[in-house]
């Protein structure tokens, strides 16, 4: 019998990679709003774009702040939010804490 798993919230999401991204900002960032974690996201990637060393991590935070803009203005019903939630865990799920 197949188990169906449920969808991962942007709560769930948010709490799962807020550890990697202090590490990028080299602070603690606490417990992070929606709103919070995407103008990190946004500064990680800025940072990384402009140092030259870390450009597959730049890489990773654009593409997941692209698909958790986009899953934001979804109603959390719509099936095409939980897919822009799991792109962007996936893309998030690639970088290490200990890397920074």
């Amino acid at each position: 019998m197949a188990t169906k798993t449920q969808p991962l919230t942007l709560q769930q999401l948010i709490a799962r990679h807020t550890p990697t991204l202090s590490a990028a900002a080299y602070t603690d960032l606490g417990t992070l709003t929606t709103v919070a974690f995407l103008q990190q996201l946004e500064e990680a990637r800025e940072a990384f774009s402009t140092s030259g060393v870390f450009t597959d991590e730049a890489e990773a935070f654009t593409a997941a702040l692209t698909y958790l803009t986009d899953a934001q203005e979804l109603d959390d019903n719509d099936p095409t939010k939980a897919v822009l939630l799991r792109y962007a865990d996936q893309h998030l799920s690639h970088m290490d804490a200990s890397d920074f």
